[in-house]
């Protein structure tokens, strides 16, 4: 496979590597993530794919070092930095995954997924009158086709229903 490697250039295998992540086939995503960093020009899109890869493995301080890294190169970019977030609430760091999320909130206001998060974050919290109103939050300014509309619904009756 490594011999196969060498025929792609980087772009080539950035896009397998997104192909075999889709599939979620994270050891070929990964074999060919490695290849690149071996590489003199490492684009910052790798460490992107390197960060969920290490994540979907479960490596959460790999996928740490791996999503800074890409943050560095990119640090306007809102999706990675919500994932990030998403790790560290998976290490058990929910107080570092919230600061997260309120730095994406405050570079992208209604980004569904973060408003979520941060709703479902106060809910566990204990603070659900401040959830309510962000998961209303979501409802009143998401596309109501974004499927984040219809899980803040779902807690809203969920919520609803245990009061």
């Amino acid at each position: 496979m490594q011999d196969d490697n060498n025929l792609l250039d980087n772009e080539e295998l950035l896009a397998l590597s997104r192909n075999a992540i889709e599939r979620e086939d994270y050891h070929d995503a990964l074999i060919k993530l490695k290849y690149i960093l071996k590489r003199d020009e490492v684009p910052a899109g790798v460490y992107a794919l390197l960060g969920r890869t290490y994540a979907a493995l479960e490596l959460f301080d790999k996928s740490v070092v791996a999503f800074n890294e890409f943050l560095h190169h990119r640090p306007e970019v809102i999706p990675e930095r919500f994932h990030l977030g998403v790790v560290y609430r998976e290490m058990g760091n929910k107080e570092k995954a919230f600061e997260i999320w309120e730095e994406v909130l405050e570079k992208a206001p209604n980004f569904p997924p973060a408003l979520y998060n941060k709703a479902l974050f106060l809910l566990d919290d204990g603070n659900e009158d401040e959830a309510v109103e962000q998961f209303n939050n979501i409802i009143e300014n998401v596309d109501p086709e974004d499927s984040h509309v219809e899980m803040a619904n779902q807690m809203l009756s969920t919520i609803s229903l245990a009061s």
